[in-house]
C-alpha cells in the first residue's frame, strides 16, 4: 500500500497524473480489503479525490472525499472530517452547476456544513463556507441571500487578515452582482480585488478580475474606464476567456 501511494505522489510530482491514478485505487483497494488503518484509508482516498479533482472528475472525487470523511471520523479528526465534507459538496455543487441537477441538496449540506463550523468556533472554516454558500445561492437563484453569505465570509476572512481571501470573496461577489444588473457595485468589487491581488504579485488572478470589471463598466455604460481596465489586463496577459 506504502509503495502505490510514493510511486503516485512521484508521478503527480512529475505531472503524470493519469499514471498515478491506478496506484492510488490499488492503496485504496488494499486498505478496503484489510481493513485497514482509518488514518491510511482517510489519507489515500483524500489524495485520490484531490488527483481525480485535478483531472476534472467531481463525481468519484466527490465519492472518495466522502469514503475520507469518514476514515478521519473514524481516527477522530473532525476537522479533516468536516474539511472533506466540504470539498465534497463544493464537487457536488460543480457538477450540478455543469449538469443543470438540482442543488438543493448541495445547499441543505453546506448550510449545516456552516452551521457546525460556526458551532465549533472554527472562523476560517466559517467563511468558506459561507462563501461557497454563497455561490450556490447565487447560482439557484437566490441572489440576495448569496450576496448576503458572500459578504459574510469577507467579513471573517477580513477579521482573519487573511487578503488573499477576501480579493476571492469580492471577485465573486463581482461575478454576481454584474448578473444581478448591478454592474457599478460589481466593478468596484472587481477592481478592488484586482489590487488586492496584484499587491501580493498574483497578476494573472488580477487581471482576470480587471477584465471582468471591464465586462461590468460596459454594462454600466462606463465605455473609457472598461478600455483602461481591458488594457491593465491586458499588460497582466489577461484577455477574453477562451
Amino acid at each position: 500500500m506504502l509503495a502505490h501511494r510514493l510511486a503516485a505522489r512521484l508521478l503527480e510530482g512529475l505531472h503524470r497524473p493519469q499514471e498515478a491514478r491506478p496506484h492510488l485505487e490499488a492503496a485504496a483497494a488494499e486498505l478496503a480489503r484489510t481493513a485497514g488503518p482509518a488514518p491510511d484509508r482517510a489519507a489515500t482516498h483524500e489524495q485520490l479525490a484531490r488527483l481525480l479533482l485535478r483531472l476534472g472528475e467531481r463525481g468519484p472525487a466527490g465519492q472518495h472525499l466522502e469514503q475520507a470523511a469518514t476514515a478521519h471520523r473514524e481516527a477522530g479528526a473532525a476537522d479533516r472530517a468536516a474539511r472533506c465534507e466540504h470539498d465534497a459538496a463544493v464537487a457536488a455543487a460543480e457538477q450540478a452547476l455543469a449538469g443543470g441537477g438540482d442543488l438543493r441538496p448541495v445547499l441543505e449540506r453546506l448550510e449545516r456544513l456552516r452551521t457546525d463550523a460556526l458551532a465549533r468556533r472554527r472562523r476560517r472554516e466559517t467563511a468558506t463556507c459561507s462563501a461557497n454558500l454563497g455561490v450556490v445561492l447565487a447560482a439557484a437563484g437566490r441572489v440576495d441571500d448569496g450576496i448576503h453569505r458572500l459578504q459574510e465570509g469577507r467579513a471573517i476572512f477580513l477579521a482573519l487578515r487573511r487578503a488573499g481571501d477576501v480579493a476571492a470573496c469580492d471577485h465573486l461577489l463581482g461575478v454576481v452582482l454584474a448578473e444581478a444588473g448591478r454592474p457599478d457595485e460589481a466593478a468596484a468589487r472587481l477592481v478592488e480585488a484586482a489590487e488586492v491581488w496584484r499587491r501580493g504579485g498574483r497578476d494573472t488572478a488580477a487581471g482576470r478580475a480587471l477584465w471582468d470589471a471591464a465586462v461590468a463598466l460596459d454594462a454600466a455604460g462606463r465605455d473609457r474606464e472598461a478600455q483602461e481596465r481591458r488594457a491593465e489586463a491586458a499588460e497582466l496577459g489577461v484577455g477574453p476567456p477562451s
